[in-house]
């Protein structure tokens, strides 16, 4: 008797659970293009947890099964989502208080893994597309090589040139010219797959490099330069390098603790950027430059 009631609640849960998913699946379309029609207009949603549910469905599709109509508006809701953060950020917070006391609601845009995947995903979207009206998004934050690989294979030329262009307002931030630089690093390294730049057009971004290389004023950008450089595996590079391992005048002060405690700790100078060079010297000479 037992035996059969549980028989019987199990075959209810089903039932249950398979009209639900009958439910579901009624509301929200059976077939794709009435999933996509649903799943489009709540990327309009004022529910956070809606736009993040459509866009994860998107980000599930191809990019040939995604309207170009859907990408016109995830690259509208990519625009307000960076700017409902970044006016967040820029909200200022009294003494002792915290972002989330200011703005209980908005801290989902700003201390929220669930955000931060998500607008990755809308990014992870746009730049698969390929479509024109993304390009810039999709070169402005880009992280690697890999994030621009469909409008690589349109027109590498001026891809290059949108990241080069990134370089002209932040003169003064490190972190956008960092960035930039690890992109460039990323299109001269010689890979297995994904875009290499060659000819006239690796030599202009090796330009680029080794301007940051000898003159930036940031530790972090001179150094990712100098591996960038190093990591061609182009020996007209070598020149440079041994410059910058002899004469680099970058130099940092450490202070470097004894091992007796009753001793002062000693100031120690280092020349981070001859370092850095002297490495990728060495692994030119012995072929190990490719990561």
């Amino acid at each position: 008797m037992i035996k059969r009631g549980l028989k019987l609640a199990f075959i209810l849960i089903a039932i249950l659970t398979l009209g639900g998913q009958v439910l579901m699946c009624q509301e929200r379309g059976q077939t794709l293009e009435e999933r996509i029609e649903f799943y489009y207009q709540r990327l309009n949603s004022p529910v956070f947890e809606e736009r993040m549910e459509a866009v994860d469905f998107f980000h599930q599709l191809t990019k040939e099964q995604i309207p170009h109509p859907v990408i016109i508006r995830l690259i509208d809701l990519y625009n307000r989502e960076l700017a409902i953060a970044t006016e967040l950020l820029k909200m200022p917070v009294p003494e002792g208080k915290t972002l989330e006391d200011v703005a209980p609601k908005g801290t989902i845009y700003t201390q929220s893994e669930s955000w931060g995947i998500y607008v990755c995903q809308i990014y992870d979207i746009i730049a698969r597309s390929g479509a024109p009206e993304g390009f810039e998004i999709a070169v402005r934050y880009a992280h690697s090589v890999y994030d621009l690989a469909a409008y690589l294979e349109v027109c590498p030329e001026r891809v290059v040139d949108a990241a080069l262009k990134r370089l002209e307002p932040i003169q003064a931030n490190e972190i956008g010219r960092l960035n930039v630089c690890v992109l460039l690093r990323d299109f001269i390294r010689p890979k297995e797959r994904g875009f290499t730049a060659s000819g006239a057009l690796r030599e202009k971004i090796k330009a680029t490099l080794k301007e940051m290389a000898l003159r930036d004023e940031g530790l972090y950008v001179r150094v990712c330069a100098i591996e960038a450089l190093g990591e061609s595996g182009d020996s007209d590079v070598i020149p440079l390098l041994e410059k910058i391992a002899a004469t680099d005048n970058y130099k940092v002060e450490l202070e470097a603790r004894s091992e007796d405690p009753s001793q002062p700790a000693r100031k120690v100078i280092k020349y981070p950027a001859r370092e850095t060079a002297r490495q990728e010297l060495e692994k030119l000479k012995k072929g190990t430059h490719c990561p």
